[in-house]
């Protein structure tokens, strides 16, 4: 699957509100495609990659701070 993860602001840690693009290769392993302050651009990113791919588009959320993309 692809997934368009959203990270909200976290002003602790001096990071912005942004949404990271990952593919998921199996394994539990992921390829970082990239982030983007945008959700627009992120989505049409993502769009792209589901062509391309043929897989499915997730959206997500972070949870905390100490929260990960989840696996399989």
């Amino acid at each position: 699957a692809i997934d368009i993860v959203h990270h909200p602001l976290n002003p602790t840690e001096h990071k912005p509100e942004h949404w990271s693009l990952s593919l998921y290769l199996g394994r539990s392993q992921r390829a970082f495609v990239g982030r983007s302050r945008k959700l627009a651009q992120a989505e049409k990113c993502a769009k792209l990659l589901a062509t391309i791919t043929g897989k499915p588009v997730r959206t997500l959320q972070v949870l905390g701070p100490n929260s990960h993309i989840p696996t399989r």
